[in-house]
């Protein structure tokens, strides 16, 4: 976020949040008149924030609570207000954030970009890796979306996927502070698992690359 342009800020605000509500507010007279449903496609990236992502978080977070608001709002008019939230999906969501990172860094004064650039590359690394283990086919995430149209009493919030379930009833126990101690620890991680041969199973990885099980020295054990 410190060096985040702002026109870039702007940019995201207005596509993931001011743009849903202005569409919204556009067709509510119709929607009232026909009992009809709004349902926002949010993200679990609106419950749980990850850093060198703040502008797509702040906007997800923003849609959270204008969706909150509008629900409350609308109680008694027939309109009913339901969030959706996917976890990772197949997407080019992965490519163009690499692509904005590395934008971002090479606009960079030598200063800023001294500061950022190895976590950024680990960053990086942590999308390819996300995106190449996790995700879910973007029809599950469709069904999921047509449900929330359709059901004949819609969630008021539907995480889809088990990352996006585990991490939504996860986040709301852990502590601020321990939170944001977990950026650091993927970091170490990052770099412990580069001298492991298994990159295609995270989690098997982190548990049986000697690195990682000894506590980051491979040649204690």
């Amino acid at each position: 976020m410190e060096v985040l342009p702002i026109d870039d800020l702007r940019r995201e605000l207005d596509v993931n949040l001011i743009g849903q509500v202005a569409v919204s507010q556009a067709f509510l007279p119709m929607l009232r008149a026909a009992k009809g449903r709004i349902v926002f496609v949010s993200s679990i990236g609106g419950q749980l924030v990850f850093p060198f992502a703040g502008a797509y978080h702040a906007s997800k977070f923003g849609l959270e609570a204008a969706a909150e608001a509008l629900r409350t709002e609308l109680h008694g008019s027939g309109v009913d207000v339901a969030i959706v939230e996917p976890g990772v999906t197949d997407s080019r969501i992965w490519e163009k954030a690499v692509e904005q990172a590395r934008d971002l860094m090479a606009n960079l004064p030598a200063p800023e970009r001294n500061l950022y650039e190895e976590e950024m590359s680990r960053f990086e690394e942590r999308l390819r890796k996300t995106r190449d283990d996790n995700n879910m086919d973007a029809d599950e995430v469709a069904a999921k979306i047509e449900k929330a149209l359709t059901a004949a009493r819609p969630p008021s919030r539907l995480p889809i996927g088990i990352g996006a379930k585990i991490g939504y009833r996860l986040r709301p126990v852990i502590p601020d502070k321990v939170w944001a101690l977990a950026p650091a620890a993927l970091s170490r991680a990052d770099a412990q698992n580069s001298r492991c041969e298994d990159r295609a199973r995270p989690w098997a990885t982190i548990l049986s690359c000697p690195a990682t099980r000894n506590g980051g020295d491979g040649a204690r054990g």
